[in-house]
């Protein structure tokens, strides 16, 4: 993005840099709203198991189904990297830093 605003005079260059921008943008998009996705997913499934007739099936698979009611107790989230989480709100806080460090580094420049 710095580098983007630095070529404003080199036509050519500065679309190349945009379309560079865009698309990484688009793709960390596309990956943080899959995992939202995912989330919501496993999340869900405490719900999808409690509501299902346990009782009408056979031990084995009351066990099964008491076996997946522990482990969707909890909720889970996805880490990338070990830094944050892959959600539509890690999306919007690696977003905010970024701009933010842009405007400190163009705020340098000049």
């Amino acid at each position: 993005v710095f580098q983007t605003v630095l070529l404003r005079d080199k036509m050519e260059k500065f679309l190349l840099h945009l379309v560079f921008v865009a698309a990484m943008l688009v793709y960390s998009f596309m990956a943080n709203f899959t995992g939202e996705e995912l989330i919501e997913q496993y999340n869900n499934m405490f719900s999808a198991a409690y509501s299902v007739h346990w009782y009408t099936a056979p031990i084995r698979i009351q066990k099964w189904i008491l076996f997946l009611l522990q482990r969707s107790s909890k909720t889970h989230d996805i880490k990338i990297g070990g830094l944050f989480v892959g959600s539509l709100e890690g999306f919007a806080t690696i977003s905010t830093a970024s701009i933010s460090y842009f405007s400190v580094i163009y705020s340098l420049q000049k």
